[in-house]
């Protein structure tokens, strides 16, 4: 059968590999690097803040955030919203109340990854990961969100807006820039789609 790694030795053998990429391209190591594995207790705590505000909603072990009416759509057309959510896998679940309502935590499947919570056993989903990153390390707000442009929506829409609606301060970024994505063979780059070209075996 398939020779299974528990998910720390993983990340910490990918993290040490990207760590030696970097050094290798003269980049500059960040003062801060934080992770969402080391963050739950602050998605559960933001969490029972954004359903204390009525901005989220239980249903199932499932908690979903209220999106707000004028969730930004960076300028995307209808299809091309649904585009950007569906490829993250943001439509997936049911027990939403609103099309544009996302989980922000959720059950875990068996043998994967799960902390408690008093939703029941699960993980956080991906936008409030980020949000409670950033407010644990930088506070209410940051100067500048910065990222691929493939990220400007949905995940920087939600991760703004989630922050916004648990503190009350906005914007959640002074500043967005978001930087165009690397294209392989006429499409984006990808581990979903195995196009990948690693640094290492550019070097």
């Amino acid at each position: 059968g398939r020779h299974h790694r528990h998910y720390d030795e993983l990340a910490v053998t990918q993290e040490f590999m990207f760590d030696r990429d970097m050094v290798a391209l003269g980049i500059a190591r960040p003062d801060v690097t934080p992770h969402a594995r080391a963050h739950v207790p602050q998605v559960v705590q933001l969490t029972d803040a954004l359903l204390r505000l009525g901005r989220a909603y239980e249903h199932d072990g499932t908690v979903f955030f209220r999106a707000p009416d004028d969730l930004e759509r960076q300028g995307l057309s209808e299809q091309a919203a649904h585009a950007a959510a569906a490829e993250f896998g943001d439509r997936e679940d049911d027990g939403r109340k609103a099309e544009w309502d996302v989980p922000i935590w959720r059950p875990s499947p068996a043998e994967h990854p799960a902390w408690p919570s008093p939703w029941g056993w699960g993980r956080p989903a991906w936008h409030i990961e980020c949000a409670a990153m950033a407010a644990t390390v930088f506070g209410g707000s940051v100067d500048v969100l910065l990222g691929g442009a493939d990220l400007a929506f949905p995940h920087h829409a939600y991760q703004a807006a989630i922050a916004e609606a648990a503190t009350g301060v906005a914007p959640f970024a002074r500043r967005q820039l978001h930087v165009g994505t690397v294209e392989y063979a006429g499409s984006k780059m990808a581990k979903s789609t195995g196009n990948l070209v690693l640094v290492r075996d550019v070097l």
